[in-house]
Formats: C-alpha cells, sequence, structure tokens
C-alpha cells in the first residue's frame, strides 16, 4: 500500500516534457533561433500564437504585431514528435518604426514565416522546416 501511495505521489510530480504538445489555441510560442543561429534576447521579442479554431496566426515580431492564415495536416508520426505539413499565407503586420536593428529582424522574421512548408511540435519547441532545413525554432512563452 505505500508503494502505491508513493508512485501515484511521484506521478504528480514529474514533468510532462515527452508528452506531444500541439498547437492549441492561444499557446504563444517565442522564437529563439532563425536559421539555426541564436535570436539575441536584447532586441525585441518575437511571437507566434496560432488559431486551430480559425486556421488563423498571429503574433509580435520586433516592434509589429503580425497576421496571417495557415494549414497544417498531419505528415509523419516520430517518436521525437510528430511533422506536420504547413502553409502559411496572408501575412501581414501593423507599421510602426522602431530602431533599425529590431526593424531588420522584423523583416528578416516576416519573409521567412511564409516558407516554411512543416513544423514539428516536441515537449516545450516548435520548430518549422523549409524542405527538410530548420529555418525558425521556437519554446513556450
Amino acid at each position: 500500500m505505500l508503494t502505491a501511495c508513493a508512485s501515484r505521489h511521484h506521478e504528480v510530480q514529474t514533468p510532462r516534457a515527452t508528452e506531444p504538445v500541439t498547437l492549441q489555441k492561444e499557446q504563444v510560442w517565442q522564437l529563439v533561433a532563425m536559421r539555426g543561429k541564436a535570436v539575441s534576447r536584447t532586441s525585441g521579442i518575437i511571437t507566434l500564437t496560432f488559431n486551430p479554431e480559425s486556421g488563423n496566426l498571429s503574433g509580435k515580431a520586433t516592434c509589429n504585431s503580425y497576421f496571417g492564415s495557415y494549414t497544417a495536416r498531419l505528415k509523419e508520426q516520430l517518436q521525437e514528435g510528430d511533422v506536420y505539413t504547413l502553409t502559411i499565407s496572408g501575412v501581414g503586420s501593423t507599421k510602426v518604426y522602431c530602431t533599425e536593428a529590431d526593424m531588420n529582424a522584423e523583416s528578416r522574421y516576416l519573409a521567412l514565416l511564409p516558407k516554411a512548408d512543416a513544423f514539428r511540435v516536441d515537449a516545450y519547441t516548435l520548430t518549422l522546416y523549409q524542405k527538410d532545413k530548420e529555418i525558425l525554432k521556437y519554446e513556450i512563452q
């Protein structure tokens, strides 16, 4: 009986990092790498949020808010995370000006985002790919 209690107590405290995470409505992802290079934490934060109910995406790209639409379909189930095909379209943004460095980072990001053609979600990471190469990597905010 003591073993059963100890097991239950242990289960409650075990992190759920190995369970698959899906694109949930209002889940905010923060960009941590672009084309394999870490994103500077000193410039503005870039985020991405999907809305599976509407097929829309949105976020903040350093200074400006952006928006668009997407479709995703399961491509392959892997032990390290399911892979989905991805199509992003109609990406637009507000037009607030900020520092040159932030504007450059934002421009690069907004040009790269619609090029993603697949993604994988595993543990607390979302990775977008273009032709099987990692282009954008996010972590749960």
